[in-house]
């Protein structure tokens, strides 16, 4: 059985869902930095099913920055965008080559592709707003006074997934992407992530547990520096096959002599 095959892998703890190509709407017309709504499509690749969890972090890199640090399960945050991609570099130089996988932070596109989950509407389960609770379909951490009113992040995990089996897309962290933040999708033509070398504000995606209602929805975008770190922004891994004849550049994202 090849990794084509697989709809769901499983590499050192963390868990993967192959998430079909296809095409989508991508923004809203809300928010000014939402627009304008276009069509992107996406090549399969396979998204992080969990946020890389404490536990998971730990293994890896040998320290847990985490502010909620009694959690092993919970969100790995106060990570900056420089730690995300020291992370990627250990776990590709382990895992890469015998997977057949080059793994990365996932792109705007590929993030907001896998949170609709080829849904149209507003959230992932439709135009209603979420709410605190693990048995509600629309459940999600956010900053919710009335079910939620504790401070932190939860284990990963707790709400419903959405249709293609990931969770906590939405809230309990903010999660990095490649791409540099950018005021409007009018200057970002392509799928590829957007980064440029003067590049400092990184976007983030998801909502998390000090998050509106509004910041939960798959079009909204966020940002924060590249070498800032909040107990609120954690991350997920994203992986794409390569052949096996060539040799992924985990340092560029691509491979080489292609």
């Amino acid at each position: 059985m090849t990794q084509k095959d697989n709809p769901e892998i499983l590499i050192e703890g963390v868990d993967f869902i192959l998430i079909p190509s296809g095409c989508f709407m991508m923004g809203s017309s809300l928010e000014t930095d939402e627009q304008p709504v276009h069509e992107r499509c996406v090549e399969e690749f396979y998204m992080g099913k969990y946020e890389i969890t404490q536990d998971i972090y730990s293994r890896i890199t040998g320290k847990n920055p985490s502010h909620f640090n009694n959690c092993p399960q919970c969100p790995a945050e106060m990570v900056t965008y420089e730690d995300t991609l020291a992370f990627m570099q250990i776990f590709n130089n382990l895992y890469s080559n015998s997977h057949h996988l080059l793994f990365a932070l996932p792109t705007e596109t590929q993030w907001e592709y896998a949170a609709r989950s080829g849904k149209s509407s507003a959230y992932p389960w439709g135009e209603q707003k979420p709410i605190c609770r693990s048995t509600s379909q629309r459940g999600a951490l956010f900053d919710d006074d009335i079910f939620c009113d504790e401070i932190g992040t939860y284990a990963v995990g707790k709400f419903s997934p959405n249709t293609f089996g990931i969770y906590d897309m939405p809230g309990n962290v903010w999660e990095w992407v490649q791409d540099c933040y950018h005021g409007n999708y009018r200057i970002q033509k392509t799928e590829e992530p957007f980064i440029t070398p003067e590049c400092n504000d990184m976007a983030i995606r998801g909502g998390g547990w000090t998050s509106n209602p509004t910041s939960l929805r798959p079009a909204n975008r966020n940002y924060h520096s590249r070498d800032g770190a909040a107990n609120s922004i954690g991350f997920r891994m994203a992986a794409r096959r390569f052949p096996p004849e060539k040799t992924p550049n985990p340092e560029t994202k691509s491979f080489n002599g292609s």
